[in-house]
């Protein structure tokens, strides 16, 4: 049975995005409470681990949620059933949602096909052509849910599961605000532009929408009804689908690309240098995004290490000329110098290393002293002698206090 809070959470959605007059500048105290409340669900860190059990209130809760969503067709679905099966599936997210037409399934199931402009898109939310649906996300899946929305009485009469997205299934979650064309595909660096393609992919962007990717010609295109609950979204995806592939894959094998969380979430400076789109890097690094162009991540990587990493000259030149500090070292003194070296073409490596070297680079960098590769290894052997020495002395003391002819 639908809940009062609920109610009033739907009610406002759709004065703010299906009325003419919508984006109202402001939330509601309903949304503000409870995009609160699942920020708190979602800030949980150990809900992302392999250790954590849930509680018997958050079971009950997942299997009310399938209950209400699901009919008998539906509980032959297989995702429906691992789902079920899971066990440290718990609800982290869900609020309504305005999605693309090309998103919705058919009979045959979700439909294979390119998603339109920015500009196609919003024009048909000003014209109410994108259905309402609300979007749940789970540890394991997302879920999509179609509902039937009784105008005169204002509340939803049914609730009907549409899709059910393992989130190992997921490619990328993109932030179509600074995601050029380029950025938007599944492989960024396999594929050339067309020519109409790259007019527009400094142009088509929208504020208020997100993308999910789950197969090369799949996408699942999300109108929030505010740039909050875009933001608020987006980062619930991020923690939710990064904590999935942390959680059941192995992060060492060699099929795990470098910065490969950064090719899943593009979002930032470090997607861009990841992908290769230098659209997307000017984009980040416009004066109203206030983006530093030295920002580190967890590993103390720069976008300058992930461009030079992955041999993308046009971003390394672009990165530099925005005042991209070159002897910034990653957690192990490594700085973008030293990535070069996995530039697998002899030709692309002397270039990127040619022009780094022009700017100052150095391929270590010794955080106390800011000493070069030659003086780092000249002091690690002094270093080496210092303790080698230490120790000695100390035995010989120890020895000699202990001695029966000293006492």
């Amino acid at each position: 049975m639908q809940s009062q809070t609920e109610a009033e959470l739907w009610t406002s959605f759709r004065e703010s995005i299906v009325s003419p007059n919508s984006h109202k500048p402001k939330l509601t105290s309903h949304e503000k409470r409870d995009m609160a409340q699942w920020a708190c669900r979602i800030n949980r860190r150990e809900v992302f681990s392999r250790a954590y059990e849930p509680s018997v209130g958050e079971i009950q809760e997942v299997r009310r949620l399938f209950d209400e969503i699901s009919d008998d067709s539906i509980n032959q679905n297989e995702e429906y059933a691992n789902e079920q099966q899971q066990p440290h599936s718990i609800v982290l997210k869900r609020s309504p949602v305005l999605i693309e037409p090309n998103s919705l399934s058919n009979g045959d199931g979700p439909r294979m096909s390119r998603a339109g402009s920015m500009l196609d898109l919003m024009d048909k939310v000003g014209k109410n052509e994108c259905p309402e649906r609300e979007l749940i996300l789970l540890t394991n899946h997302f879920v999509v849910v179609k509902l039937e929305w009784d105008e005169q009485n204002k509340h939803i009469v049914s609730k009907k599961m549409e899709s059910c997205v393992p989130l190992l299934d997921v490619e990328a979650v993109l932030n179509l605000n600074v995601c050029s064309v380029t950025s938007r595909r599944p492989y960024p660096c396999d594929k050339l532009i067309d020519d109409e393609d790259e007019g527009n992919s400094l142009f088509d962007t929208n504020e208020f929408t997100f993308r999910v990717l789950t197969a090369p010609t799949q996408s699942y295109t999300f109108i929030c009804s505010s740039i909050t609950q875009r933001v608020a979204w987006f980062n619930a995806f991020q923690y939710a689908v990064i904590g999935a592939y942390t959680r059941t894959k192995d992060l060492q094998s060699s099929d795990n690309k470098f910065g490969w969380q950064h090719f899943i979430i593009r979002k930032d400076i470090f997607s861009a240098a990841v992908c290769g789109d230098e659209h997307m890097l000017r984009r980040c690094l416009c004066r109203e995004n206030h983006i530093d162009v030295n920002k580190r991540d967890t590993y103390g990587l720069t976008a300058l290490h992930y461009a030079v990493y992955y041999g993308n000259q046009e971003c390394i030149e672009y990165l530099l000329h925005a005042n991209a500090d070159p002897n910034v070292a990653d957690i192990y003194g490594k700085t973008a110098l030293y990535y070069a070296n996995h530039c697998k073409d002899c030709t692309t490596k002397a270039n990127i290393e040619k022009i780094l070297r022009s700017f100052g680079a150095k391929q270590y960098v010794n955080h106390l002293t800011e000493l070069d590769e030659d003086e780092l290894s000249l002091t690690s052997v002094k270093n080496w002698l210092s303790m080698w020495m230490f120790w000695v002395l100390h035995f010989f003391m120890c020895g000699s206090s202990h001695n029966p002819a000293n006492q």
